[in-house]
């Protein structure tokens, strides 16, 4: 008999790597969904998030933390949210709708994403030879968001800690993306 089951697996299998000074690992157990503002509904979604997460709407270019789910909501553009999120129960559409409502327009992103974190004393060192925005603390500080491309890959980087940055790239170059980042993590220590 044939074993049909289907088995959940991340982009690049729970990759996980230790330099000097940086570690890089994979985030694959998180979701995201994407949040599209509706035509005048900026306010009634920012009440709802207000209420559902405790937290402001971010700026484009910012985000917010929540300790609800540990939620980030990432400011991509005018009237564009990205929530990532732990989600308690495998509908990450479902669980954001419930919380929000019909405030906003939702689109599960979860698997289109590869999610990397890299940290340490070196995470910026290797950054910045892969990615053409300043990220000296005083223009890229803890919070801020942006788009742009990690080597020749489409990204998204988000500062979350002091010495910690989350990275996304679409799925299909995953591999690509990691190797990019893990040469440049290899020749700066």
């Amino acid at each position: 008999m044939v074993d049909l089951t289907l088995n959940a697996s991340t982009p690049l299998d729970g990759l996980s790597l230790s330099f000097e000074g940086i570690e890089i690992a994979e985030e694959g157990s998180r979701a995201l969904v994407s949040l599209a503002v509706p035509n005048g509904g900026a306010a009634a979604l920012a009440d709802r998030v207000k209420q559902a997460y405790s937290v402001d709407l971010p700026a484009v270019g910012n985000s917010t933390h929540s300790k609800i789910d540990d939620a980030f909501l990432l400011g991509m553009a005018c009237d564009q949210i990205f929530l990532l999120f732990d989600d308690p129960g495998g509908d990450p559409v479902a669980h954001v709708e419930n919380l929000l409502g019909e405030t906003a327009y939702l689109v599960d992103q979860s698997d289109s994403w590869v999610m990397l974190a890299i940290s340490g004393e070196r995470a910026r060192d290797a950054l910045e030879r892969i990615c053409p925005i300043d990220l000296l603390p005083g223009k890229f500080a803890v919070g801020h968001v942006a788009r742009t491309v990690l080597e020749h890959h489409a990204g998204i980087v988000m500062r979350s800690d002091t010495a910690r940055y989350l990275l996304l790239s679409p799925r299909s170059s995953a591999k690509s993306f990691a190797h990019a980042v893990q040469v440049s993590a290899e020749n700066v220590t």
